[in-house]
């Protein structure tokens, strides 16, 4: 087979792919909507949805991108030696799967792009997805932290949420000291993963990488939650930051199982059900959680197309 028909064949079978996972989530999608007991649906609230706003929740999102490209440049640059124009398309390609195949695919696809490096780029996507999860983490203790949801079922979930952060994040934090402080020289030897996961945790001892990523990774999470935030009140949705937030960080957790596009149906249904607990009307609930999650991955598709697209266009030259 020419080497164009190929790349072709390969091309199609990766659109197609993705033409049916979006397609299952839509009809899932309509499915849940269909059999979604609400009463009396404020369709009404999208006229609240002006231009304005679209404009400003589009550069917030983009802001939140444009920043976790920092972010990436910040890590890799010293290593790889790239521009940071470079860095951005490369990781906005990476995004761009991991749209469709999780965070795991997305990290997957940025070592095969570098697989001339695999063992440098490997110690740096696992450092960074790593950093990731220890800020997952961090955000129920940044955010709700002793905060009183005046809801017993609400402060029930916030109370194991916060212990079982804390007893992860301990853990994290003793096993990074651990494999930096330990002589694990034969196993290094003898075990290329084992080599990457000590290579990644003594990156955490770059201070000043680490106090940057770690500063950026921060108002990422906030920039994030502050939009979801602003949108409700776009939408006169009549919920208090902590508990709007509170709401993303459970339901936004479920875009990492694969089972649909993005979790699509799964965080919408399960963010109304939450808000039901606290009294929150389903109707609309339902709606802001539909709106928001819709925008965002969209925006997010918009800017990670044009660097997976760069992508194809370099490998097809």
């Amino acid at each position: 087979m020419p080497i164009e028909w190929e790349f072709y064949y390969q091309k199609r079978s990766k659109m197609n792919k993705y033409i049916k996972i979006s397609i299952s989530s839509l009809v899932l999608v309509f499915f849940i909507i269909y059999n979604f007991e609400v009463e009396n649906f404020s369709y009404e609230v999208f006229d609240n949805v002006g231009f304005n706003f679209l404009l400003i929740f589009f550069f917030i999102i983009s802001l939140e991108l444009f920043l976790s490209c920092i972010r990436w440049h910040i890590i890799s640059v010293s290593h790889l030696k790239e521009s940071f124009i470079t860095s951005c398309k490369f990781y906005l390609s990476s995004i761009f799967i991991s749209v469709f195949l999780t965070p795991a695919g997305g990290d997957a696809y940025r070592i095969y792009l570098y697989k001339d490096r695999l063992n440098l780029i490997s110690k740096l996507v696992l450092f960074e997805r790593i950093f990731s999860i220890i800020i997952i983490i961090l955000t129920p203790l940044i955010l709700f932290l002793n905060y009183d949801f005046q809801n017993g079922t609400f402060n029930q979930i916030n109370d194991i949420l916060i212990k079982t952060c804390a007893g992860i994040l301990f853990l994290i934090i003793l096993f990074i000291c651990f494999i930096k402080f330990s002589n694990l020289s034969f196993l290094k030897n003898q075990n290329i993963f084992i080599k990457t996961i000590v290579d990644s945790c003594k990156l955490f001892f770059n201070f000043k990488t680490f106090f940057s990523v770690l500063f950026i990774n921060i108002t990422c999470v906030l920039i994030f939650y502050y939009a979801a935030f602003f949108m409700a009140k776009e939408i006169n949705f009549n919920i208090n930051f902590q508990d709007n937030s509170l709401l993303i960080y459970l339901s936004d957790k479920l875009r990492y199982i694969p089972v649909t596009f993005q979790g699509i149906g799964f965080k919408e249904i399960s963010f109304t059900k939450l808000a039901s607990l606290k009294n929150y009307k389903e109707d609309i609930s339902f709606i802001f959680s539909l709106l928001f999650y819709s925008m965002d991955i969209l925006i997010i598709l918009f800017w990670s197309y044009l660097g997976y697209n760069f992508r194809l266009n370099i490998k097809s030259k």
